[in-house]
């Protein structure tokens, strides 16, 4: 199984930081981001030196439908584990078509109203997640 980005950064780091305290945690966590880092400045460089050419400039068309592929099925992945009812399936389609369709004062006043209508008002959606945290705990 591959976890994505920020799991995977964390769990290099934390078994550093198992192995030899601080210095592991920090050297494992930069010598993990170093490959993607000199990956992103070469292609970028490619990029700027002969982005010009078709082949070149094809071949980074042709990389952007598989990174978008990538992400949208981790995210499916993610959001399939995490999103147990239809009522939170659609809270986070209504989150996911704000970020685009408001200005970024507006989403964030929307993402606050439906954390409050999840905390405060008794509705089918808290009930599950109540029922599921308890389920996980062994309540």
């Amino acid at each position: 199984m591959l976890l994505p980005g920020p799991e995977a950064q964390q769990l290099a780091t934390y078994i550093g930081w198992l192995m030899h305290r601080t210095w592991g945690g920090v050297i494992a966590g930069v010598l993990f981001v170093l490959p993607s880092l000199f990956i992103l400045i070469a292609l970028s460089w490619v990029y700027i030196a002969y982005g010009e050419m078709l082949v070149v400039a094809g071949i980074f068309y042709g990389i952007k439908p598989a990174v978008t592929a990538i992400v949208v099925h981790a995210a499916h992945r993610m959001g399939s584990r995490a999103l147990k009812s239809n009522v939170l399936w659609a809270i986070a389609t209504a989150s996911f078509v704000a970020i685009f369709a408001l200005p970024a004062v507006s989403s964030y006043r929307v993402g606050r109203s439906c954390n409050w209508l999840l905390r405060w008002a008794p509705c089918s959606a808290q009930i599950q997640c109540w029922q599921y945290s308890n389920l996980k705990r062994g309540m």
